[in-house]
């Protein structure tokens, strides 16, 4: 606001005038900073206030533009006022793997709290009609917010989401059904005799590629295909954009080793993993949107800040092309140049291991040459690629946002003759 009055100027045709040339002013000065030349960013301008004509769309307007261009930094989260976070003590490992629930309660503190040790569901003379009433005494005390399970707890989970959907539970306790539906679910271990996921109702799986006890493949082929009874297949029976399946892949490489996650998931200690998505489902916006969204906190500020200024839209990009060579070399005294090499130099924020080649990082290396690749060709596929990204997010009720849903990456070749 500050700086829009700083650009309002005495205008021959009033002050409506006035506003609309400061505010014209204002988004141009914006995408300059983000790196758009100055033609392209009366074009970009001119476009985007063709439809402000309410302080309402203005709004809009700013916030796209920010999510697009300038992705602002994670802010840590507020985990002082969540709510109750609620743990199904059998199979959750409060003993064998105490580390698990200990995670919760340093991010959450008080807010985390564990069930009774109720009995096992996998009895054989297990009755869940009469297991199921201790957990849902302890959910109308401790009113959650989210509720956490792991293995054979899982069991517990399955029969609260039976219920909360069940047309009888809903007629004899409507209160009771409205208050499960308003919970949030992660479930560590997808059970062999889940298949269908409740509607309306956030949720988060988690898996890994070792699976030992319950083996399900995760079942998305190359082609976009989806296997099966498998666990794309599963998360796809809830709601879009309300379930996020976290899954641990087996990838070994010449640049690292990440292990898949086995029946008791070691990565969910690792980097505040574990309760990162309690966070996303506790978060406004989708989970898998938010969980991805909580990794950028990883990125130093420095990184943060010249990938904003090398740019997150496509037109930006080819906004700096100049001549008509393919191939063009950055100055090395370019503000281009200084983004790249800071990207590409970079070590991860304060306290955080580096996973590809840890112990040492690429600040030592020295760049000798930064070239743009100016391919018109492909520059059109990557529009339209993004298009259609942003499409499919709107469409599952998630706002495409820089910085997550797209990110700044490098990639090697095979020889030097290759580049």
């Amino acid at each position: 606001r500050t700086q829009l009055l700083e650009f309002v100027k005495p205008h021959a045709d009033g002050w409506k005038a006035a506003l609309a040339a400061a505010l014209r002013k204002s988004v141009f000065q914006f995408l300059t900073s983000c790196g758009r030349t100055d033609a392209d960013a009366e074009r970009v301008a001119s476009k985007r206030l063709q439809s402000c004509s309410t302080a309402a769309a203005q709004r809009a307007m700013w916030d796209k533009l920010s999510l697009e261009y300038c992705p602002r930094a994670p802010a840590p989260p507020d985990r002082s006022s969540v709510g109750k976070v609620l743990v199904i003590a059998p199979g959750f490992g409060i003993m064998a793997t105490p580390a698990q629930f200990r995670t919760l309660v340093r991010a959450f503190g008080s807010a985390a709290v564990c069930s009774s040790q109720h009995a096992s569901p996998e009895e054989a003379d297990f009755d869940m009609a009469a297991g199921i009433l201790p957990i849902l005494q302890e959910i109308k005390h401790h009113k959650p917010k989210a509720i956490l399970c792991a293995s054979k707890g899982g069991l517990y989970m399955r029969e609260l989401w039976r219920l909360m959907e069940d047309p009888a539970y809903q007629a004899r306790y409507p209160r009771r059904a409205q208050r499960l539906k308003g919970i949030a679910y992660l479930m560590i271990n997808a059970h062999p005799d889940l298949t269908q996921l409740p509607q309306g109702v956030k949720i988060i799986l988690v898996q890994g590629a070792k699976e030992e006890k319950w083996q399900r493949e995760r079942g998305y082929r190359n082609n976009g295909r989806v296997v099966d009874n498998s666990l794309e297949a599963l998360i796809r029976t809830g709601s879009p954009g309300m379930c996020y399946l976290y899954y641990t892949a087996e990838v070994n490489s010449n640049w690292g080793y990440r292990k898949g996650d086995t029946h008791v998931p070691v990565s969910l200690l690792q980097h505040d993993c574990l309760p990162r998505l309690v966070d996303s489902l506790l978060a406004t916006s989708s989970p898998g949107a938010a969980f991805q969204a909580s990794s950028r906190a990883f990125l130093s500020p420095e990184r943060v800040a010249a990938e904003n200024g090398l740019g997150w839209h496509p037109e930006t990009l080819s906004s700096r092309f100049e001549g008509t060579e393919m191939r063009v070399e950055v100055p090395p005294d370019s503000a281009e140049f200084r983004h790249v090499e800071c990207i590409f130099k970079a070590d991860p924020a304060s306290g955080v291991d580096r996973f590809y080649f840890p112990g040492r990082g690429t600040s030592n290396f020295k760049i000798t040459k930064i070239e743009r690749v100016q391919n018109a060709a492909l520059k059109d596929t990557v529009d339209d690629k993004r298009g259609r990204v942003v499409k499919m997010l709107e469409k599952a009720g998630i706002r495409y946002e820089a910085g997550v849903h797209s990110r700044w990456l490098f990639h090697g070749a095979k020889d030097a003759d290759a580049l």
